[in-house]
C-alpha cells in the first residue's frame, strides 16, 4: 500500500480493506507498526471465514518535521496467541519543500 508522497512534517489518512481469506474465524487481538508515526484502526477484529473490513490508516509526521526520504512501515497483526494473522507493508516518499 502507497501513501505517496507527503509534505514533511504533515499528516494523511487511508483507508483500506482487510479480508479474512482463511476457513476459520480470525481475531486480530494486537497491531504493531515500525514506526510510531502510522496508526492503524480496524472497527471490528473478530472476523469470520470471508469476511472483509474496512481500516484505516493515519500518518502523523508532526513529531520529526525534519525527516525527508522514504519509509518502508510495516503493521503486523497478531490474534491472542501471538500468531501473525496479517501483514501490511505502507510505502511513503516524504518530498521536499
Amino acid at each position: 500500500m502507497s501513501l505517496g508522497q507527503v509534505a514533511p512534517g504533515s499528516q494523511k489518512s487511508l483507508a483500506f480493506w482487510l479480508m479474512n481469506q482463511s476457513a476459520v474465524p480470525v481475531e486480530v487481538a494486537e497491531m504493531t507498526s515500525s514506526c510510531d508515526c502510522l496508526n492503524v484502526e480496524l472497527p471490528e477484529r473478530h472476523l469470520v471465514p470471508g469476511q472483509r473490513v474496512e481500516g484505516g490508516i493515519e500518518l502523523d509526521l508532526r513529531k520529526e518535521p525534519q525527516f525527508r526520504g522514504r519509509l518502508s512501515i510495516e503493521v503486523e497483526g497478531k490474534d491472542k496467541s501471538g500468531q501473525v494473522v496479517f501483514t501490511l507493508v505502507v510505502k511513503v516518499d516524504v518530498e521536499s519543500e
